[in-house]
């Protein structure tokens, strides 16, 4: 009998525990904020008082006037909460962008762009060891030799 009634307690637990878990209403996501300052210390006093902010780190690595703040309260209320703090300099919501969809796809090329065919001059080299001055695309090294007129003195 004593053990009957103790699974019957421990199914009535986990009867709650279930109930109470499907009852709770989801949180709901901190907002991120960027924050720029001058003033670090002033900023975690800030977020040092309870449901205000969090900050998560810095994002401009060894300076320390831009951080990644999160919080629960809206956008206004933060933003109300910042203008007092000495070095507040501004505030914006971190968002995420995808850099891959339709808005970012590359523009096709002008209609224009091949058309202008007009022939572009080459750099002249002269080459006083053989008396003519040839483009530089000639100048590539050639497994053929041809001797040419010597000059004497």
């Amino acid at each position: 009998m004593l053990r009957g009634n103790l699974t019957m307690k421990c199914r009535m637990g986990w009867a709650i525990t279930l109930v109470a878990l499907l009852w709770a209403a989801p949180t709901k996501a901190d907002t991120g904020v960027i924050v720029r300052t001058t003033n670090l210390e002033a900023l975690q006093t800030l977020c040092a008082v309870p449901t205000t902010c969090t900050v998560v780190g810095g994002l401009d690595g060894t300076l320390r006037q831009l951080f990644l703040v999160n919080t629960p309260l809206p956008l206004q209320t933060l933003l109300g909460l910042l203008k007092p703090v000495t070095g507040f300099v501004s505030a914006e919501v971190d968002q995420v962008i995808s850099l891959v969809g339709p808005l970012l796809l590359p523009s096709p090329l002008p209609a224009t762009l091949m058309q202008d065919r007009t022939q572009v001059p080459t750099l002249q080299i002269p080459r006083p060891w053989c008396g003519t001055v040839m483009p530089i695309s000639r100048r590539q090294p050639s497994w053929r030799f041809r001797q040419r007129k010597a000059y004497s003195t």
